[in-house]
């Protein structure tokens, strides 16, 4: 199949974008892929730009700038898809986009808006390539991610540290140092699972994240309520580092068995045949 897959890049990060990943898994089960849509904040294409032709399948993911480029995409003469992720953050935007795109099928990360929606539930995955061991040793906790006010008072309180401003290789080998990486606070709104938590999956270290719906009953993680259940898990954990460490090993496993971009790709194919 001939599919363009149109999503906003970064050009600080290129080839980390979840649109990037998307890209290599349709390519790794041998489509032949176009991308389209600006680097965010520039001027600028992306590289392998759409440029007309005939296309089997349009995957559009989530874009919630309003750039005009988008404006010939509900135009496009093969079945659209429509990926969105952050819909609890900005939902008059979204209704505004489906308007707009009209897409034939609807997926949403977030599990309540997708019932909410009658779109179908497809969370985010991980992409093996990025997110892996790199075999470094395994000690202390720590929240990975942005030091927003919120989260440093949780981190302060359970006793760990908040690594910020990390970002690409450097972001991956920090939870790869950590015998237990702690997930605080879906910045993404309530019913989200954020990249963060398939991410720490993928690299292999042990993830205590937020009890919520949305975990899987399956998933080879710890989970907390409270402060005060996170810091216990995390004093257990600690004090056991090889159960830590064939807790991570296991969640590494079981995220690359059934939650790769590959299987997102798939799931999505599935749909539009």
């Amino acid at each position: 199949m001939k599919i363009l897959v149109a999503y906003r890049g970064v050009p600080q990060s290129p080839g980390w974008e979840t649109g990037s990943y998307l890209v290599s898994a349709f390519r790794a089960l041998g489509h032949d892929v176009c991308t389209y849509g600006w680097y965010y904040q520039t001027p600028r294409l992306l590289p392998d730009h759409y440029q007309g032709g005939a296309l089997d399948l349009a995957v559009i993911l989530e874009m919630n700038d309003g750039d005009p480029q988008y404006a010939e995409l509900p135009s496009l003469p093969c079945p659209r898809v429509y990926w969105e992720f952050d819909t609890a953050m900005h939902e008059e935007a979204t209704r505004a986009l489906l308007s707009h795109l009209r897409p034939h099928h609807l997926f949403m990360a977030n599990a309540k808006m997708a019932e909410r929606y009658g779109a179908r539930y497809l969370p985010y995955a991980v992409d093996s390539s990025h997110h892996r061991p790199h075999g470094q040793a395994k000690r202390g906790a720590a929240i990975v991610g942005s030091a927003f006010p919120a989260r440093v008072a949780f981190a302060s309180s359970v006793g760990i540290p908040v690594l910020a401003n990390l970002f690409r290789s450097d972001y991956v080998c920090a939870i790869d140092r950590l015998s237990v990486h702690v997930h605080h606070f879906a910045s993404g709104g309530d019913g989200l699972l954020v990249m963060r938590v398939w991410e720490t999956l993928g690299i292999g270290t042990c993830l205590l994240t937020e009890r919520t719906p949305q975990i899987p009953p399956d998933m080879p993680c710890l989970t907390f309520g409270s402060a005060d259940e996170c810091r216990a898990a995390l004093g257990a954990m600690l004090a056991d580092p090889d159960r830590a460490k064939s807790l991570g090993e296991e969640g590494r496993q079981w995220v690359l068995a059934k939650h790769t971009y590959e299987d997102r790709a798939r799931t999505i194919l599935e749909a539009v045949r």
